[in-house]
């Protein structure tokens, strides 16, 4: 008979195994397709495929650290929620682009069933969080569904706007369903064989709607397919005015100098290929006593791209006393961090927004602009 002392020293194992297992796989994708991308031999279509390939193996490694880290803040209760306005459209074009990229090459169809009007309806919530719940349940219907197609959608009612996700997938028999929500439960797997489960997604997801004061259920039975509703609670909201992001009507004169601060080179080159066209100049610092006496002495710079963990100086030090003799430039917080309480911290000590890493070029670019137009 196995104790609970037994069992949480198992899970333990697991837990650790399956963060090893992953992130090695992971980056065995991303080590192995960028050595191949270098073979002077391979035709442009393999090159895309490589090229294809080492994206996803990223991706998925991204996806595996924020996995934990999240999970990391659930059981420590740090993950909280911050709330704005959204539309449905946001979501729902979310949803799609998910799909498409969890479902590439498995020839599965995506049915959406939205509501009349469905796309304009604006309610708050936190994005970032319900984003997590989506992915999950999508990644694990595509995961279990080998042909046909998936569902997405929502209904909404006085109190509540409900989404779903169904699968053509084998299916949840009862009692399994009981567990499926814990740590490490995968369709009702022995705790014997828990070291081959992965089954963390579905803890995620009921605890992130846990914080957004949302619940879920289950429909599902063995070699039916599993229909997933998850209801969060809605009023009905007029969007505010938001400014668009126009990247095109930049022009040269109007470009801004950039302070780009990181003690990591390969980050501050990422960052100057991505602004080569939207910037007049970029200067880069390695720490931050460099980025302050670069400020000082270039009142032209528009703006400051503040890495938070560097030696000789942080960026929140440095930051505070930047702000002491240029109390109007913007500084952008960008950081590795990206945990519960990171970007109030970073307000706080006086950087006028905050950017986690890793982002696109699209929202770097937008980050810009919104602070230097």
């Amino acid at each position: 008979m196995t104790t609970n002392t037994e069992k949480d020293t198992l899970l333990n194992t697991t837990f650790l195994n399956n963060i090893s297992h992953e992130v090695r796989s992971h980056l065995n994708g991303i080590s192995g397709f960028g050595s191949l991308l270098s073979d002077p031999d391979i035709t442009k279509d393999e090159k895309m495929r490589y090229f294809s390939m080492l994206q996803s193996s990223g991706n998925r490694l991204m996806n595996t650290i924020t996995d934990y880290i999240n999970i990391s803040q659930l059981i420590s209760g740090n993950l909280t929620a911050h709330p704005s306005q959204h539309q449905t459209k946001n979501i729902i074009d979310f949803s799609k682009n998910k799909f498409s990229e969890l479902s590439a090459g498995k020839a599965l169809g995506l049915n959406l069933d939205i509501p009349q009007g469905g796309e304009d309806i604006v309610f708050t919530t936190d994005f970032d969080l319900l984003k997590i719940v989506i992915h999950h349940l999508l990644d694990n219907a595509v995961k279990f569904t080998d042909k046909g197609e998936i569902s997405f959608g929502f209904t909404v009612n006085e109190k509540n706007i409900e989404f779903f996700v169904k699968d053509k997938g084998p299916g949840i028999d009862r009692e399994s369903q009981i567990e499926l929500f814990e740590m490490f439960s995968q369709r009702g797997i022995d705790l014997s064989e828990v070291s081959h489960a992965k089954g963390h997604g579905l803890y995620v997801v009921k605890g992130v709607l846990s914080i957004l004061n949302g619940h879920i259920r289950l429909e599902s039975s063995r070699d039916k397919g599993s229909n997933f509703y998850f209801s969060l609670p809605f009023k009905k909201e007029t969007l505010s005015v938001i400014d668009e992001i126009q990247l095109s009507d930049m022009t040269e004169k109007d470009l801004p100098v950039v302070l780009a601060v990181d003690d990591e080179e390969t980050n501050n080159i990422y960052i100057e290929a991505v602004l080569r066209k939207y910037a007049s100049k970029i200067i880069k610092a390695f720490n931050g006593k460099e980025a302050v006496d670069i400020c000082r002495n270039n009142p032209d710079i528009s703006i400051v791209l503040m890495d938070i963990k560097m030696p000789i100086m942080n960026g929140l030090d440095a930051t505070r006393e930047i702000k002491s003799f240029r109390k109007n430039l913007p500084i952008i917080a960008v950081t590795a961090y990206a945990l519960a309480d990171d970007e109030k911290i970073a307000l706080e000590a006086g950087c006028d927004d905050y950017l986690a890493k890793p982002f696109t070029y699209a929202r770097l670019i937008e980050k810009v602009k919104k602070y230097t137009s």
